[in-house]
């Protein structure tokens, strides 16, 4: 179960309605321009795309690459997206790990931004705005779960049930109004922790191929799937370690240094631009951990994928665009494990 916080919505009613849509549709990427990819490159020698790290502003690549190993506080290098992944995948290893039981939850705290071009339309919105999140998912989808979600001064604050799961005739509400003394039961919401993910990069490489939803190219899809896959979600050291490390054979992939983050600060980001609009996902250049996510408009055509429904489809940007934009920005500030939803680690 994806609960978005998006954007382009003006009313309370309408952003109830379209988390109520999202309950219901395959989980996919959170930021609202669903038709860019992700994460990955292809290491190819000389050829892949790398960064010098260090002082300057962001964003140029250049064509030398130097292996993996310890950096030196404040020492330049040149990092290729490829090896940006795989400190990210050794990062992640290291992490300890948690072990959620069924009846409990993780609880995720989380900001965003969002600008005030309609993605994908070209329309203006009501103005730029910006997400507080606050949402508690059941470890295991049996329970209820919790959104607590401030947006352009409208607030959801709901229970979360896919109630798909009741018998004919109950009422079978994906957003109940809070009660904390009658959570809706008989729900069948996405579990919040996947157990069984691979913990190899080869294997999670076909993982994120197989189990891609949407039109965009495979490439283009499997990056997406790897941002889709971690979001609000609890994956352990070995599976996330795999993921980033099979990020790291996907292609079509640049690094983009001193990218600011809504934390506060600045990271190294991994992004692929298809049709238009950029992924990236963000890292602590010092400790290669996830710190956030942005979409940037980017108008570079060289990524060329084959396959899926918008694979060579001819790109122009849209009226009002410019490139360099930043669509969508998120981080997440706080991750824990709880035992009852609304309390905090």
């Amino acid at each position: 179960m994806n609960i978005p916080d998006r954007r382009d919505l003006p009313g309370h009613s309408t952003r109830r309605q379209h988390l109520m849509n999202e309950l219901s549709a395959p989980r996919r990427s959170r930021a609202p321009l669903f038709l860019a990819g992700g994460l990955g490159t292809v290491l190819a020698g000389a050829a892949a795309a790398v960064l010098l790290l260090g002082g300057g502003t962001g964003g140029t690549a250049v064509p030398t690459a130097t292996p993996d190993g310890p950096v030196a506080p404040g020492e330049p290098v040149l990092m290729s997206a490829g090896q940006v992944l795989t400190r990210a995948s050794h990062a992640a290893g290291a992490r300890p790990a948690l072990n959620p039981k069924p009846g409990q939850y993780l609880y995720f705290a989380s900001k965003s931004h969002q600008q005030g071009l309609s993605a994908g339309t070209g329309q203006q919105a009501p103005e730029p705005f910006d997400t507080t999140r606050q949402i508690w998912l059941s470890v295991s989808g049996k329970n209820a779960g919790l959104i607590d979600q401030k947006s352009g001064g409208d607030r959801i604050h709901e229970w979360l049930c896919d109630g798909r799961s009741l018998p004919e005739g109950q009422k079978k509400e994906k957003l109940v109004a809070f009660d904390p003394a009658h959570p809706p039961t008989g729900c069948a919401n996405e579990p919040a922790h996947l157990p069984n993910l691979p913990v190899t990069a080869a294997t999670a490489l076909k993982w994120l191929y197989d189990h891609s939803q949407g039109g965009n190219p495979p490439d283009v899809q499997a990056f997406t799937t790897v941002g889709d896959t971690i979001r609000e979600r609890y994956i352990a050291p070995r599976s996330l370690a795999a993921l980033f490390a099979a990020a790291a054979k996907l292609p079509g992939t640049k690094v983009y240094r001193d990218v600011p983050t809504l934390a506060g600060g600045k990271g190294i980001a991994v992004g692929q631009t298809f049709n238009g609009l950029r992924q990236e996902l963000i890292f602590d250049p010092k400790t290669f951990q996830l710190i956030g996510e942005r979409q940037v408009r980017d108008f570079d055509t060289s990524f060329r994928p084959k396959g899926g429904k918008t694979a060579g489809t001819s790109f122009t940007p849209e009226p009002g665009t410019r490139e360099g934009e930043v669509v969508y920005a998120s981080a997440e500030t706080a991750f824990g494990l709880v035992d009852e939803p609304g309390t905090t680690p």
